[in-house]
């Protein structure tokens, strides 16, 4: 079985971050390469902000990294969805 890193998805950071942390379970992920994997996956507007949190972060963690995201995106994550209607991920393992 292979899993795959999920995309980056601005309208659902709850479900980014979950996938990604299931991700990181999977293949036994150390906490060192976790924000450089996640990094790589970044798309649009985020990956301006996190050169910026990382320059500002030395010796950056995953849970920093994730805590960063959440207080940074998850106002728009809301404002995104109001203006767009509803939003669902369907996530499958298989």
């Amino acid at each position: 079985m292979r899993v795959y890193f999920p995309r980056w998805e601005e309208r659902d950071i709850i479900g980014w971050i979950s996938c990604a942390e299931h991700y990181f379970g999977f293949y036994r992920t150390t906490n060192t390469t976790m924000v450089e994997i996640a990094t790589i996956h970044l798309e649009g507007d985020v990956i301006q902000w996190f050169n910026w949190f990382e320059h500002t972060h030395e010796g950056l963690t995953w849970w920093q990294f994730k805590e960063g995201l959440l207080n940074r995106f998850r106002g728009r994550q809301v404002a995104l969805r109001g203006k767009r209607g509803s939003h669902i991920s369907i996530v499958s393992t298989q």
